[in-house]
């Protein structure tokens, strides 16, 4: 009985010696920016940022932006947007979307996340035109 009691435990510390469980979970995120949203940056692939007309690709750590006719992706946007603190700008996080070019959809993206220096310029257009309601 004892030699059984032990060939069963040579054989049990042999499967289980054998048997691995591995698990592997690859995310590619790259470090989150200080401008970039706390909560929720890890499961978001892109952000569109209106006041630039940009998008920031989490993955690679790298803005997507209009340069003429062209998409460029580079890690810094242009000196054209220099004045911009992006911690202040709006960031939409583009959730559900899969593929690497956002911009596809990017007059969806224009018309419908006005930018806030649009929707100033648009509070400036209206009021002045309420101011020229009253003169005829």
């Amino acid at each position: 009985m004892k030699t059984l009691k032990l060939l069963a435990l040579g054989v049990l510390f042999v499967v289980s010696s054998s048997v691995q469980s591995q698990v592997s979970v690859n995310v590619n995120i790259g470090p989150r920016p200080v401008w970039a949203p706390v909560q929720g940056y890890s499961t978001v692939d892109y952000y569109y940022i209106p006041e630039v007309n940009a998008y920031y690709d989490t993955h690679a750590s790298i803005f997507i932006y209009l340069n003429g006719n062209n998409w460029v992706r580079a890690k810094h946007l242009p000196s054209r947007y220099g004045h911009y603190d992006l911690k202040k700008c709006q960031k939409i996080a583009l959730k559900g979307y899969r593929g690497n070019q956002p911009y596809s959809h990017y007059d969806n993206h224009k018309n419908h996340y006005k930018s806030s220096k649009d929707n100033d310029h648009d509070d400036h257009k209206k009021s002045k035109s309420n101011k020229n309601k009253g003169k005829h």
